[in-house]
């Protein structure tokens, strides 16, 4: 019992953290949320500043847009990477170049 202890203990130590590696899926989805009793138009106007992002990035190549759902204030954006073989950057490194100006607008989470 005690081998095995130590053989699991060892195991663990050299076992990689991560099961899986980050994969790449070609998709970015973004969620916003505005402030509570916020209207459609609001929460449309700052879906409209996200996707404006989204078009900066030359390997996104199709934007989705819902808006409303579950609630008035609430939105998600997709943004559709081109395929592998068209881009050199992986989709999180994309992830990495939105984050910071989606952080930026003021008005939504």
């Amino acid at each position: 019992a005690a081998a095995f202890a130590v053989t699991g203990g060892v195991m663990l130590l050299l076992i990689p953290s991560e099961l899986a590696p980050t994969e790449d899926r070609g998709t970015i989805v973004t969620v916003a949320s505005g402030p509570e009793g916020a209207s459609l138009a609001y929460t449309d106007r700052y879906v409209k500043q996200i996707e404006a992002l989204g078009k900066t990035i030359p390997e996104v190549n199709r934007i989705f847009a819902v808006v409303g759902s579950p609630e008035v204030s609430n939105a998600r954006v997709f943004f559709r990477m081109t395929d592998w073989d068209e881009r050199s950057r992986r989709q999180q490194d994309m992830t990495a170049e939105l984050s910071p100006k989606m952080r930026a607008i003021a008005g939504v989470n």
